[in-house]
């Protein structure tokens, strides 16, 4: 596995380093510096992620009784990554 993590401005020269410097500092680190966000990172804990996980599960056929509900964040005010959510009840219980 190859892993590449670098700052835009080693990546690309061009970029001009006052639009960098107009960024608030963690957003400045994670778009620009190619760093991950520190003040967002105990949202949600690991653990509670890895608890609801399925390993080797990639994707499930959808279910013709379930109502679907869907999260898009198209990039969070900033040019990054896509992010799409979407989920469907089962059982009709609550937790």
């Amino acid at each position: 596995m190859l892993v590449w993590q670098g700052d835009t401005r080693s990546m690309n020269p061009a970029v001009d380093p006052d639009i960098i410097a107009e960024a608030d500092e963690a957003a400045a680190a994670a778009e620009y510096g190619a760093e991950f966000r520190r003040d967002i990172e105990s949202f949600v804990s690991r653990e509670a992620v890895d608890a609801v996980v399925v390993q080797g599960r990639h994707e499930l056929a959808r279910l013709s009784a379930a109502e679907y509900v869907a999260f898009v964040d198209p990039s969070g005010g900033i040019q990054d990554s896509m992010t799409l959510a979407i989920a469907h009840r089962e059982n009709d219980r609550d937790p």
